[in-house]
């Protein structure tokens, strides 16, 4: 169980992480209180808040923009299965192949 609370808002973890760091904790001292990885602690306590903030909003266009309204949607009406929404993009026109986690394993020639 990790002690203190789980992390917050972006700016509440800065926050939290340069307090630590002022009062002298490590990375890893800091990682197991807020809950986070050592070097996200590093990349909190050594980058200014608007560069974290910028760099989170910069997450790109993703394969599954186009059809989050209709996962969105389905998620909503109780459909949580992600193979199901896959298919229903897939029948959408996106993603045309199969997820990895479902083939078979290749088997060795005999």
């Amino acid at each position: 169980m990790v002690p203190g609370p789980p992390p917050g808002t972006g700016r509440q973890r800065h926050q939290d992480v340069q307090a630590l760091a002022q009062a002298g904790w490590s990375p890893s001292a800091t990682g197991r209180r807020l809950g986070l990885d050592r070097k996200t602690v590093r990349s909190y306590r050594d980058s200014d808040l608007d560069t974290l903030l910028a760099s989170a909003r910069d997450c790109g266009a993703g394969l599954l923009n186009p059809y989050m309204p209709h996962i969105q949607i389905r998620f909503d009406a109780g459909c949580t299965v992600s193979l199901q929404l896959y298919r229903e993009v897939c029948d959408l026109g996106g993603l045309h192949r199969e997820p990895s986690c479902r083939q078979p394993p290749a088997r060795p020639a005999p």
